[in-house]
């Protein structure tokens, strides 16, 4: 019985030891001295930065998904650009406000499961600009998540006043009824502006007397002249009488 129970115990750890003992791990002092240990690494050639950032988050798990916890790292990542092409930065700049309510939306939403994100999924997510909300009302981007943190803030400290005037509200309720009137009524009176003058057979309006001040400049050197001649004429005839 003893030695079923030994060859079984061997039989179950036969795999282990043997990787043990391929490693080195049971090799004496003398021999671990004389042996050169080489570690294989693969290297990862991934040039996209965000892939780069989740493989390095999942480097120990391996698995292929993200946590929705991890996101704060992820972004501190994407903030340090460990490959230098500086196209994906922005994304550090994100608050931990944002990051909250960013993890609060992913999880309601089907891109989540039981908590997790495979790195396709988050990679789409990050850098989609769509800002439609999918069937199920949740964002399908980060920057329709942003969006939407905004709106919700917005609406809890302004006024749908704040947004456009009651004039304006007024208009767009109506159904643009007044607002194509006004339109109509504006382009009515611009084409009005724009007619010109329309030619005429009648004779041309006589000039005007010209201005008192020429007249009186004239009647001046006039009087000046027959001054001037009646002077002559005097002296002339005063010669004669002499």
């Amino acid at each position: 019985v003893l030695r079923r129970l030994l060859d079984r115990s061997v039989t179950e750890h036969a795999e282990e030891l043997s990787v043990e003992v391929n490693q080195g791990s049971h090799d004496p002092p003398e021999l671990a001295a004389l042996m050169v240990k080489v570690v294989l690494e693969h290297e990862d050639k991934t040039t996209d930065p965000v892939l780069k950032v989740l493989k390095t988050v999942d480097k120990k798990k391996r698995s292929g998904m993200i946590e929705v916890g991890e996101l704060p790292e992820v972004f501190r990542l994407l903030k340090e650009d460990e490959l230098q092409v500086g196209t994906h930065v922005c994304f550090g700049d994100i608050t931990y406000e944002e990051v909250d309510f960013v993890s609060s939306i992913l999880e309601k939403s089907s891109l989540a499961k039981e908590g997790q994100i495979s790195h396709e999924d988050l990679k789409a997510y990050i850098e989609n600009q769509d800002l439609q909300p999918s069937e199920g009302g949740h964002p399908t981007s980060l920057a329709g998540t942003l969006v939407l943190m905004r709106l919700e803030a917005w609406k809890k400290a302004s006024s749908v006043e704040k947004l456009m005037s009651p004039r304006a509200w007024r208009l767009q309720l109506s159904g643009g009824e007044a607002l194509g009137e006004a339109q109509e009524k504006a382009q009515g009176a611009g084409a009005q502006a724009e007619e010109p003058a329309k030619e005429t057979n009648a004779p041309a309006e006589p000039q005007g007397e010209p201005p008192k001040e020429e007249t009186s400049g004239k009647d001046k050197e006039k009087d000046k002249e027959k001054k001037e001649k009646k002077d002559k004429k005097e002296k002339k005839e005063k010669k004669e009488k002499k």
